[in-house]
C-alpha cells in the first residue's frame, strides 16, 4: 500500500460522498453498524444477568459517536481520530464488559 496522495487537510468536499448503494465504500460503515448491533444484542443479554458494564460501554460509544456522525445533521467535518477516543473508551468498557471473568486459580 503506497499513500499516492496525502492532504493534512480533509475539509469538506475533499473526499467525495458515498451517492449509491452500489458503492463498495459502503460495506465499511455497514460491517461496523452491524457490529455495533451485535455488540448491543450481546450487551442486553448479559444485562440480564446483572453485569451493567457493558450497557455503559454501549451507551458512552453510542452517545459520544452520534452527535459527530453525520446521521442527525450534517457536522461539517469528517470522522478522524480527534473525534473518536471517546467512542473508544465506550467500545474497550463494553468488550472488557463482555469478557468472562478472570480464573481465581492465581
Amino acid at each position: 500500500v503506497w499513500p499516492n496522495f496525502l492532504c493534512y487537510d480533509y475539509s469538506f468536499d475533499a473526499v467525495p460522498l458515498v451517492r449509491s448503494l452500489s458503492d463498495c465504500r459502503l460495506l465499511l460503515p455497514i460491517g461496523c453498524y452491524l457490529g455495533f448491533f451485535a455488540l448491543i444484542t450481546l450487551s442486553l443479554g448479559l444485562a440480564q444477568r446483572r453485569r451493567e458494564l457493558p450497557i455503559v460501554g454501549m451507551a458512552i460509544l453510542i452517545l459520544s459517536f452520534l452527535p459527530m456522525s453525520n446521521i442527525l445533521f450534517p457536522v461539517g467535518t469528517m470522522i478522524g481520530e480527534r473525534l473518536l477516543y471517546i467512542p473508544s473508551a465506550g467500545l474497550l468498557i463494553t468488550v472488557l464488559g463482555l469478557a468472562p471473568p478472570r480464573a481465581s486459580s492465581l
